[in-house]
């Protein structure tokens, strides 16, 4: 996996408040030299705001779902995935959009 990618997966949790203090760290570092990892930054971000504007009523509380999960690391671990993929397809979408 190179840079951008690794870093592409980060993004999620750099927006979310998710990524540990040296992943926040090597995210911004890599965004001020990377300028293809800025523009899905940008993205990434706009998703978030559309979804945000669209689902805030309707949206459960995450972290309220979060903290029904039982501790197991694993289920947390599914958790996470299931939530990049969704973010995934979503970014998909506004790609295919053109938005």
């Amino acid at each position: 996996m190179d840079e951008c990618e690794r870093i592409t997966e980060l993004l999620p949790l750099y927006i979310s408040g998710g990524a540990d203090l040296q992943e926040r760290k090597q995210v911004a570092a890599h965004l001020a030299l990377c300028a293809g990892c800025r523009a899905e930054l940008a993205l990434w971000l706009a998703v978030s705001e559309e979804l945000q504007r669209h689902t805030l009523d309707a949206a459960p509380d995450i972290n309220a779902a979060f903290a029904k999960l039982p501790p197991d690391e694993t289920q947390f671990q599914t958790a996470v995935s299931i939530l990049r993929d969704a973010f995934a397809i979503v970014r998909i979408t506004y790609r295919l959009a053109g938005l």
